[in-house]
């Protein structure tokens, strides 16, 4: 039988206390805003220690066992994790409407059967809420490491079958090639695709390895003194690695690969009674490793359910320290009356998976549940429902990563290109405001050819020069081919307009006037303090008070700038609407549409029911299409 653990070593639950303190801070906005986030690379690196350690050992008694393995795994990992969903569920329940509670669902899922990382990247895009309103997002690490153990306890335990002797030696050469491989490819997607980068398994397992790699190495036969200067050293490169990220912004490989090195050669050689490993052993860092796995669980949807409370408003300091002191304490019980429990309660290997496939399972068809029933609107009166469903539907999307200015993707017209642009169409043109706007041209002219190019965060634009970035090839495909070629009667620029952007909307209008093309310009959207889709949801769910609904940013900047633009596009011979003036009396704006639809699902982005308002507007301010 295999040993049940690595005897204790108070100086991991040290660092495990260095890496959840750091998350924790991060993301409550405490402290180490710049770099907390490395606290996830940190545990990665310790989790790829103890699990090579602990399957080293097992290995070498001749005990090792894939079963008791992926048994001890489910012990571990599965009851706070399944614990904290149920409630997480429960609780969107009562908080949320029925789009996101469906979303909810959605993550749940992925969490419970781990795949959280893959179901994000997925999920999450330009036009999907923000990260402080998923409740379960933080469960895409558990993802990472739980693929890691799937690949990496089978592969040892097959290089010990088949190397006998041989073992270290192959698993060392052949995690080097791991981490080498992985970190070039992690350093390569941190400029050209930094999501896959940030969730996808093969760009964490160097992370991973290098843990494993300290677990594989044995500690050479050193003196005490250049023992203790190599932890120093080590120690030093750990917390020099998050002063970098600090500096920097975050935004750098080498300040993580610091952190996860400095990490994971603290442990190799913490085992040698160094002075690191008795700092790290000093109260109350155990104590709080002890309850990291339970805190970095709770910390994060604590934080969310409060943020959206809040109305997605940025929390007071005042509530972020309650809010991790009600974090805390769940912490505390839930490593106590779940954790602890739950790994040294005596059980066989069958009931262990029985009771944790069963609870799988259960959680699983409740996140099942709220998705198939289209997050449970029966909740809200008929009334309630038509507002809450129709408010939170937002335009047709189109990918962002093939779209997204530093690729280099050949798909992206593909990606980026709605509709077959048949000769008399009307182009809809933009960011990612232009996505409403094509689909309620369509519904209110279902006989009118329609055509959409996004790209987001661009400024669709006119311009000789060059095209260097993925926006910009596009917008030069459209104004040389589809211009030239004359398919597009009637463009419809829409856009978040940049500032710099101003000069070249008069020549953009020239350029499409000289070739016959009608040319619609749509100035600044209003811009919410709190979102719309807030406002209409707080009179149906638990919110805070708001003040001031319908506020416009920037109300007098975003007018001078409407008022600039039309001047440029009518003197160009172009037609101008402004939605600023369809939505807003002074500073304040409507927030919904007649019916009580919320006019945007965010700061600005209009929903369906929004963007069919203002189309229905056009002809009120004496602009018609087709």
């Amino acid at each position: 039988m295999a040993q049940d653990k690595l005897s204790y070593r108070a100086d991991i639950d040290g660092l495990r206390a260095i890496a959840i303190v750091s998350v924790v801070l991060f993301h409550y906005g405490l402290w180490l805003k710049d770099s907390g986030f490395a606290g996830v690379d940190l545990f990665f690196a310790i989790s790829g220690y103890l699990i090579t350690s602990l399957i080293k050992q097992d290995v070498a008694a001749g005990t090792f066992s894939l079963v008791d393995f992926y048994a001890r795994r489910i012990r571990r990992i599965l009851p706070a994790l399944l614990v904290m969903t149920i409630v997480v569920l429960a609780t969107g329940l009562i908080m949320l409407g029925p789009s996101d509670l469906k979303a909810l669902g959605a993550s749940g899922l992925a969490a419970t059967f781990g795949y959280a990382n893959f179901h994000f990247y997925f999920a999450t895009g330009y036009f999907d809420t923000a990260a402080f309103t998923k409740p379960l997002l933080h469960t895409w690490s558990l993802g990472v490491e739980e693929q890691f153990y799937l690949v990496w306890a089978p592969l040892l335990f097959a290089a010990a079958y088949l190397t006998g002797k041989a073992f270290r030696n192959v698993m060392l050469a052949l995690l080097i090639a791991v981490i080498v491989a992985s970190f070039s490819t992690a350093l390569y997607l941190a400029k050209q695709d930094p999501d896959v980068g940030f969730y996808m398994p093969h760009a964490r397992a160097w992370e991973l390895g290098v843990g494993a790699l300290a677990a594989l190495v044995p500690v050479p036969s050193l003196s005490k003194t250049l023992t203790q200067i190599l932890a120093a050293v080590a120690f030093s490169v750990l917390i020099g690695g998050f002063a970098v990220l600090e500096q920097v912004g975050g935004n750098n490989l080498w300040g993580v690969f610091a952190v996860v090195c400095g990490g994971a050669t603290v442990l190799w050689l913490s085992g040698q009674g160094t002075f690191v490993s008795r700092l790290l052993s000093l109260p109350p860092f155990p104590a709080i490793g002890l309850v990291s796995y339970s805190l970095y669980l709770w910390h994060w949807p604590i934080l969310v359910f409060l943020f959206v409370w809040n109305n997605e408003q940025e929390l007071t300091v005042t509530q972020a320290i309650s809010a991790l002191v009600v974090a805390t304490a769940i912490s505390v019980m839930s490593y106590y009356l779940v954790e602890k429990p739950a790994r040294r309660r005596a059980m066989s290997r069958s009931t262990v998976y029985i009771a944790g496939l069963s609870g799988m399972a259960a959680v699983g068809l409740t996140s099942f549940a709220m998705i198939a029933l289209n997050g449970l609107p029966g909740r809200f009166d008929s009334a309630a429902q038509a507002i809450l469903t129709s408010g939170t539907r937002q335009a047709p999307k189109f990918s962002r990563r093939p779209c997204a200015v530093t690729t280099s993707s050949a798909s992206w017209e593909r990606n980026c290109v709605v509709g077959e642009a048949p000769d008399g169409a009307i182009a809809v043109i933009g960011d990612s405001f232009a996505s409403a706007y094509q689909q309620a041209i369509s519904e209110r002219f279902p006989d009118t050819n329609l055509f959409r190019a996004a790209c987001t965060g661009s400024n669709p634009l006119y311009s000789a020069k060059e095209p260097r970035s993925g926006c910009e090839r596009l917008w030069a495909w459209f104004y040389s081919d589809l211009i030239v070629k004359k398919r597009v009667e009637t463009v419809v620029i829409v856009a978040r307009w940049h500032s710099k952007s101003y000069p070249s909307v008069a020549e953009t209008v020239s350029y499409l006037k000289s070739h016959g093309i009608r040319v619609v310009v749509i100035g600044q959207q209003p811009e919410f303090d709190v979102s719309p889709k807030l406002i209409v949801e707080a009179a149906f769910l638990p919110r805070a008070r708001y003040q001031s609904p319908g506020l416009m940013r920037q109300a007098e900047k975003k007018r001078q700038e409407n008022a600039r633009m039309r001047q440029e596009t009518e003197l160009e011979g172009g037609e101008f609407f402004d939605p600023i003036e369809a939505l807003c009396k002074q500073d304040t704006c409507r927030t919904a549409t007649p019916e009580g639809i919320a006019i945007a699902y965010d700061y600005g982005h209009l929903t369906a029911a929004g963007a069919d308002y203002l189309v229905g507007e056009f002809a009120k301010l004496g602009l018609k299409l087709p």
